[in-house]
């Protein structure tokens, strides 16, 4: 029921008008206006029962000659009397009302202002004034007092009212447009989820806005899925280059993500809750950063940097998540410093000690994952940022500048041979075979695309050599 439906609007009636007075201005009203909206407007303020409900969603406490003005003002110019509606003395429902009714006039980028301010007002409301001041009207009306029971009951469906109106409002707007409204919202009320917000706001989080943005929401979450699946298969497989363009990828994917799970973040955290979507996407956004570093070493370690960093952007409201996110940034920070500080070397030891070459120096995942190398390693060139050697033949314990297996056949049997057998001298040592078979299907991938190519050239070729028979043949004839 909104001001201008009211029956008291109807009628030009005031709360503390009597039977006789209510029956009069029905009479003058149906002359030339609608007479069904009259009788029901009349019906209902005769009504005790009835009545109460055009009683709270009135303006209780203020003076009959004032709110005929409060509602030109209204529609001339909203906010004019936005102050009003907050002052000290008004009275508490009567504002919550006013400031309901501008929802009807309130543009799209005063919105998150507007609910915020009717959501304050709201909160301010008590049944015990409200029940006071609807019964002294009724006592100078000659009607019989309402119960306090009675009030909180209809003050609760005027809430209802409160919600539907600003919802009337939110689905005018594109999800992205509305995301933000009610992030603003929310911020302002919880003060970034420090403080509980007035129950409105949480309401309008849990029963309106969840349910709008829960479709799109996981389609994200299921994109960021995919993209953290193929980024595990593409380092796995030694598609390295592949790697960073699909991480950035989901590092936009968690930003959009962020813009629509903020709200319902910041207001569950002000009522100590968790969002149970956004933990999820956390833990398994947070994993493929942990899997990126331990499994493939620090070729990943700006990747994992840049989405750790996200990661702490994303879900800043979400405290306890924050601090293991810190953590994470502290501990690659550490390794960062460590690759910083390696010096670029070259290694040359014929005949090392005890038939070993100790190459684990940087004391991180790749450099340590190799262990102790086979003594026939010769290393004449730079070892990458792993601290290994950058030729993964050279990985596999070939000289750099020694003879290398025939490549007519990219799964060769001395190639399959050396990688076997690297593999029995690590045994024990699972990050230095991991590496091994990291190296033999490095290998295997490139003379594998290699062979393909030169079988596609060979097909050419002899597509071009029948073409020219053909063409001799008929020239022939």
């Amino acid at each position: 029921m909104s001001l201008t439906s009211n029956p008291f609007h109807i009628l030009g009636a005031k709360m503390t008008d009597d039977r006789r007075r209510i029956i009069a201005l029905a009479k003058e009203k149906s002359f030339g206006g609608d007479e069904e909206a009259v009788r029901e407007a009349q019906s209902i303020l005769l009504t005790p029962r009835k009545r109460l409900a055009a009683e709270i969603a009135w303006l209780p406490g203020v003076e009959p000659e004032q709110i005929g003005e409060l509602l030109w003002t209204t529609e001339a110019s909203w906010r004019a009397v936005t102050a009003w509606t907050t002052g000290w003395n008004t009275p508490s429902l009567a504002g919550a009302n006013l400031l309901a009714h501008m929802g009807h006039y309130v543009d799209d980028n005063s919105l998150a202002w507007w609910v915020s301010l009717l959501a304050a007002a709201q909160q301010r409301v008590q049944a015990d004034d409200v029940t006071a001041l609807v019964n002294e009207a009724r006592v100078a009306a000659g009607l019989p007092r309402a119960s306090k029971q009675d009030v909180t009951e209809e003050l609760q469906d005027r809430a209802n009212s409160y919600r539907n109106t600003i919802e009337r409002c939110l689905d005018t707007l594109a999800t992205q447009r509305m995301a933000v409204v009610v992030t603003s919202v929310v911020n302002t009320a919880t003060r970034n989820g420090s403080t509980h917000a007035p129950p409105l706001v949480d309401t309008l989080i849990d029963s309106y806005y969840d349910r709008r943005v829960s479709g799109t929401m996981d389609e994200r979450r299921k994109g960021i899925a995919n993209l953290a699946a193929r980024v595990r298969a593409d380092a796995s497989g030694g598609r390295i280059a592949r790697v960073p363009a699909i991480v950035g990828e989901i590092e936009r994917a968690l930003r959009a993500w962020d813009v629509l799970a903020q709200p319902i973040q910041v207001s569950l955290a002000s009522r100590g809750m968790s969002h149970p979507p956004s933990d999820e996407i956390m833990r398994d956004t947070r994993s493929l950063a942990v899997f990126l570093i331990n499994e493939h070493g620090v070729v990943f370690l700006e990747v994992a940097q840049s989405l750790t960093k996200t990661l702490r952007k994303v879900f800043a409201e979400m405290e306890p998540i924050t601090e293991l996110l810190d953590k994470d940034a502290a501990t690659l920070d550490g390794i960062a410093a460590k690759v910083r500080t390696a010096q670029p070397r070259t290694v040359r030891e014929e005949t090392p000690p005890a038939g070993e070459l100790d190459i684990a120096a940087l004391g991180v995942k790749g450099a340590a994952g190799m262990g102790r190398a086979p003594a026939n390693w010769v290393i004449d060139e730079p070892l990458d940022r792993e601290g290994n050697p950058s030729d993964p033949f050279v990985r596999l314990g070939f000289r750099h500048d020694g003879p290398r297996p025939r490549d007519d056949d990219p799964r060769d049997q001395e190639l399959t041979d050396v990688w076997l057998q690297r593999r029995a001298q690590a045994e024990g040592n699972p990050d230095a075979q991991a590496d091994y078979d990291h190296a033999y299907s490095q290998i295997v991938a490139n003379r594998s695309a290699i062979h393909q190519q030169l079988d596609q050239q060979a097909e050419v070729e002899a597509a071009v050599e029948q073409g020219a028979k053909e063409d001799i043949k008929s020239s022939n004839g």
